[in-house]
């Protein structure tokens, strides 16, 4: 025990070097444990995401969404808003991250994504009971709903000029407001994800048809001029979670996606069978159309060219008038041939 008189030795610059260096490290160490705040954007779409009887965001993506946060330490403030109202704020980078937006060279330079798949998808398209629409060529002339800047818009665009038809395209900002179009009489169809066509189309008397359009796949995007650490955080749970069969996501997609594959008594492979099948009746249905125009341009220039050949056989090489052959071809009562 030390005297009053006691004095205590001062450390040395060795050990206040060594006291600093430790204390720069717990600086370091609480500075990396603190959580992240970002802000993440969010649009009706069930059962992917959608807002619950709480007013709370709910679905497939947020449930993924949450364990990615866990794990990258970050703390999610989720924002609601309408599919198009989301991408421009996530482009102006008020929104640090956005699920569900399908990888499209045309949004590349707009978006930063993620290397890991979220989710693959396709869409389907519904019909109006009653409405004749059973291939693609059969929408010309009619109106069809689609979500205002999504997939689903642009690829039924290209999809029209690929068949040279015309289809009334129409814009929402929610896939609801196009299915209640769609009751009212308003549409003749609407193309939407195939997950929420199961959930909803039935709701709205909406009928589904054998056109299935795209194959996409959903990344998580960001703002082009954000943190790009953040996605490559992002990766790194993911391919995580998706590598273990008892992970966060593995039991969201057990919840909310899977009962839609297993309704109607199907495994899941037999959805991508159907869609492999129709992909190639659509590749078909290309080619013949194809042929068909080849054809009928054939045609016309054989016919152009039995033309040719008869008015040379039947006409002066001189004079241009008909010699005797180009008259005893001629009927009495029809016109001459010129």
């Amino acid at each position: 025990m030390c005297g009053e008189d006691s004095v205590l030795p001062r450390p040395s610059g060795l050990l206040m070097r060594w006291l600093l260096g430790i204390s720069l490290a717990l600086c370091l160490l609480s500075a990396e444990a603190r959580e992240r705040d970002l802000r993440v954007g969010y649009y009706e779409n069930p059962p992917k995401l959608f807002t619950n009887e709480n007013g709370e965001p709910t679905g497939f993506y947020i449930d993924v969404l949450n364990a990615i946060a866990e794990g990258a330490g970050w703390r999610l403030f989720y924002i609601g808003c309408d599919w198009e109202q989301c991408l421009s704020m996530l482009e102006a980078g008020e929104l640090d991250l956005m699920p569900d937006v399908a990888y499209l060279p045309s949004r590349t330079d707009r978006f930063a994504f993620g290397e890991e798949v979220l989710l693959s998808s396709w869409s389907v398209l519904y019909r109006a009971r009653g409405a004749e629409i059973e291939s693609i060529i059969d929408l010309n002339g009619q109106r069809v709903g689609v979500l205002r800047d999504s997939v689903q818009a642009e690829s039924l665009a290209e999809m029209a000029d690929d068949y040279g038809i015309q289809p009334d395209i129409q814009g929402f900002d929610q896939y609801d407001l196009a299915f209640s179009a769609l009751a009212d009489g308003q549409l003749d169809a609407v193309l939407v994800n195939r997950f929420y066509g199961a959930l909803k189309a039935q709701r709205y008397g909406a009928e589904p048809t054998n056109i299935l359009v795209r194959p996409t796949v959903a990344k998580l995007a960001a703002p082009m001029d954000g943190d790009p650490d953040i996605l490559a955080n992002a990766d790194r749970q993911l391919a995580a979670l998706k590598s273990d069969p008892q992970s966060a996501y593995h039991r969201a997609m057990n919840r909310w996606l899977e009962p839609l594959e297993t309704d109607v008594g199907l495994p899941s492979w037999v959805g991508w069978s159907a869609l492999s099948a129709m992909l190639l009746a659509a590749a078909l249905g290309v080619l013949t159309l194809v042929l068909h125009r080849l054809i009928l341009r054939k045609g016309r220039e054989l016919v152009r060219q039995a033309d040719q050949k008869h008015y040379i056989q039947s006409h002066d090489s001189l004079t241009g008038l008909l010699n005797r052959r180009g008259f005893h071809s001629w009927a009495p009562g029809t016109r001459l041939p010129s």
